[in-house]
């Protein structure tokens, strides 16, 4: 096989499909903010179904590179978590939005549960983004 062949990571994506167990529901995301649309999701025939939900980071100053569940770890259990981290940081701590993404579905598996993972699925199958 050539180096950078066009379809290589739908290829990468195909087989590992395949090499899950039967009956499963995997969920994949591409990121708008590295300008994704999920192309190779749309290549192995994911069911597009919308926009992720809007969603907000916690983030400290200094600490940028942690992700914000990390940072929330700390204060894991304790209740009201916001007003503690901004006791411990002050003005450093503070929210940030996250990009939403592209969501992917794919439904791996026998016709009978496929049927009934169609059925059944919380969000509906939408046409496929554009770049």
């Amino acid at each position: 096989m050539k180096n950078n062949q066009k379809n290589e990571a739908s290829f990468l994506v195909s087989r590992s499909l395949k090499m899950l167990p039967m009956d499963r529901i995997i969920v994949s995301f591409a990121d708008i903010s590295q300008g994704h649309v999920g192309i190779v999701y749309q290549a192995c025939n994911f069911i597009y179904t919308g926009l992720s939900a809007k969603r907000t980071d916690w983030k400290v100053k200094g600490k940028e590179h942690l992700h914000g569940q990390s940072i929330a770890d700390e204060f894991r259990g304790c209740q009201n978590r916001v007003k503690l981290m901004r006791d411990k940081y002050g003005d450093d701590f503070y929210l940030q939005s996250r990009p939403r993404k592209h969501r992917y579905l794919f439904i791996y598996g026998r016709k009978s549960f496929k049927k009934e993972v169609s059925s059944a699925l919380r969000y509906k199958s939408q046409r496929y983004p554009c770049l």
